[in-house]
């Protein structure tokens, strides 16, 4: 197969005018979606998690404006973090604690229902730690803040205060704060960031064991219907390997064979005879990252599929744009994982989780659908693994 290139003619003033109002408008649209999607998670948080819940529901207003919000992630050495919201302003651990009586601040300690809570703060202050380790490598300029949320009924309506390094502040003020914290993290950057931090704080108690001899069959959800799926989507898989003594990152199919590759050191991507999938290919092969893609939804090239599957739960017809599923294999010494992406150019990138390959655990990025189009991120994961392991 020979080698594609592709010089497309160069853009005029009108059209690069009427893209960029495009660009801003998927971009609306979706935030919109993950606000009604986020609303929802929050509504599933049961009646004894309210104060959790209480939470969810004030971090689900700033999804509209560009935010990400995690709910109940693991902590690596056990525990888990209660929420992690992430923005232009940075991210911010959150706990939540619905203490019956009013906080004060004794000198430089949290004194609440009658003792001191040393414990809470310290404990807020290692997540915190936690969190800007696991960004310390690529995101070391990123804020990370502590932020400890009261929900009960004498500190609801509390102005922002400190003791040491975390903040304290009444539910009621939680959204209008963060509004208020002034922040340059892009858009890019703040998705970036929390896929990130979705991989390295999974939901707590929701990961999954996967059959060890036989490859996974979609059982998740039976919304998603296959000859839809398949028209809608494209699989691809990236590797990393040596050639001639240069390290490059290669792209295939779900039949093993190569689309194409990346020179790790220059950049320079060179394509297979691919037909129409090039520029997509192309641009997922650009931003691949060592557990998963850099490719935002804007940037992403619109093919067009006139099938029904780009969105998966409702499946309506019309021209909708192809979605790549991308499933990257990651090695380091004895570890060996499958990360998860799915990149939709009009509803948004959704970090999938991953598989540890060893243990044969499925460890989704998230738990709920992914937008309101969209199922969850298990039932995508399991369908990168199958693809992957039947290859």
């Amino acid at each position: 197969m020979g080698n594609v290139v592709t010089d497309g003619p160069k853009m005029t003033a009108g059209k690069s005018t009427s893209e960029a109002s495009d660009r801003a408008r998927t971009a609306a649209e979706t935030h919109e979606r993950r606000a009604a999607a986020a609303r929802q998670l929050a509504d599933n948080f049961s009646a004894g998690a309210s104060g959790e819940r209480e939470v969810a529901e004030a971090l689900a207003t700033l999804t509209a404006s560009g935010w990400y919000i995690l709910h109940d992630r693991a902590k690596p050495n056990g525990g888990n973090i209660d929420h992690v919201a992430i923005g232009p302003p940075g991210v911010v651990v959150i706990d939540a604690k619905a203490w019956t009586s009013a906080v004060e601040i004794k000198g430089e300690r949290l004194f609440a229902a009658g003792r001191f809570r040393d414990r809470q703060v310290d404990g807020l202050v290692s997540q915190v730690h936690l969190v800007t380790t696991a960004l310390s490598e690529s995101h070391s300029t990123v804020a990370v803040r502590g932020l400890l949320v009261l929900t009960g009924e004498p500190d609801r309506a509390r102005e922002l205060t400190r003791v040491g390094d975390v903040r304290i502040i009444g539910v009621e003020r939680l959204a209008p704060w963060l509004r208020s914290v002034s922040g340059s993290l892009g858009s890019a950057s703040v998705e970036t960031v929390m896929r990130r931090l979705s991989i390295d704080f999974p939901p707590a108690g929701h990961d999954t064991e996967l059959a060890a001899d036989s490859p996974v069959t979609l059982t998740t959800d039976a919304r998603i219907q296959k000859r839809s799926f398949e028209s809608g989507h494209l699989f691809v898989f990236l590797r990393s390997e040596v050639r001639r003594r240069d390290r490059v990152i290669v792209a295939e199919n779900t039949d093993g064979e190569t689309l194409g590759w990346r020179d790790a050191n220059t950049g320079e991507v060179t394509l297979e005879d691919i037909g129409m999938i090039a520029p997509l290919v192309r641009a997922v092969l650009e931003k691949a990252t060592p557990t998963g893609v850099q490719l935002t939804a804007p940037d992403c090239p619109r093919i067009p599929t006139t099938r029904p599957g780009g969105r998966v739960v409702f499946g309506w017809l019309g021209k909708m744009y192809l979605s790549p599923v991308i499933g990257h294999e990651w090695k380091r010494g004895a570890a060996h994982r499958l990360y998860g992406t799915l990149i939709d150019p009009a509803d948004g990138v959704f970090s999938l989780g991953w598989v540890d390959l060893v243990t044969k655990k499925l460890l989704p990025a998230s738990v709920g659908p992914l937008s309101v189009y969209r199922t969850d991120a298990e039932s995508y994961l399991r369908l990168v693994y199958e693809r992957w392991h039947q290859r």
